[in-house]
């Protein structure tokens, strides 16, 4: 799996019944009493790791569950509530301002229309692709929000930001969560695009269009 660069959350969660069911069969042939022993405590090490790192929010092998996404739509929904722009990449970012920011459907009002950034829309949130496609407007303040997301189609965050930054000046960068695992996972993955802060905020100060 590493070879192929598939070793994911997702991808272990389809082997790991099979991992289980070896080592049960393995607990239940061995006629060594040590090695039963030995085997069982090293399970039982393993799983202590894993929650160990759950309850710690240090060491999840997914740390998007960890991910402050709620927190940085608030400031998302109150740079669009102020005349900003607001561009996200990431679909956990959009869930929030579904519900914190008000949509464009005249249809919609208290009642649920979908979600950003596909089925429903809300004014001035965007993601790269639909910027790109409005034009590339600015305003007073334009924030790019910047999250680690895989096989999301259409411009990538440096192009993005190299857009931005011929028009704009950078008012404030700010980095969010870091992931301690992230030089391993370049290392063994480096096809994901892993890197040390699985967020990144910037935000821009531009002049009237």
């Amino acid at each position: 799996m590493t070879f192929l660069q598939i070793v994911t959350t997702r991808w272990m969660l389809m082997i790991s019944p099979w991992l289980i069911l070896s080592i049960g069969v393995a607990l239940g042939t061995l006629a060594l009493p040590a090695a039963r022993r030995l085997l069982a405590g090293s399970l039982i090490l393993v799983g202590a790791i894993g929650w160990y790192g759950i309850f710690s929010h240090k060491f999840y092998a997914a740390p998007h569950w960890i991910e402050p996404w709620d927190q940085v739509a608030r400031e998302a929904a109150q740079v669009a509530g102020n005349g900003g722009i607001v561009i996200g990449n990431n679909p956990s970012f959009f869930f929030y301002p579904t519900y914190f920011t008000p949509s464009t459907s005249p249809l919609r009002k208290a009642h649920f229309a979908g979600v950003l950034p596909e089925s429903a829309h809300a004014r001035d949130v965007y993601t790269p692709q639909q910027w790109i496609d409005a034009g590339s407007p600015t305003s007073a303040t334009v924030a790019v929000f910047d999250g680690l997301s895989f096989g999301v189609p259409g411009p990538s965050r440096d192009e993005i930001r190299a857009a931005l930054s011929a028009r704009c000046k950078i008012a404030g960068e700010e980095d969010l969560v870091r992931d301690t695992g992230a030089k391993w996972k370049q290392e063994y993955q480096p096809t994901t695009g892993q890197r040390v802060w699985r967020i990144r905020v910037v935000t821009y100060g531009c002049a009237a269009p």
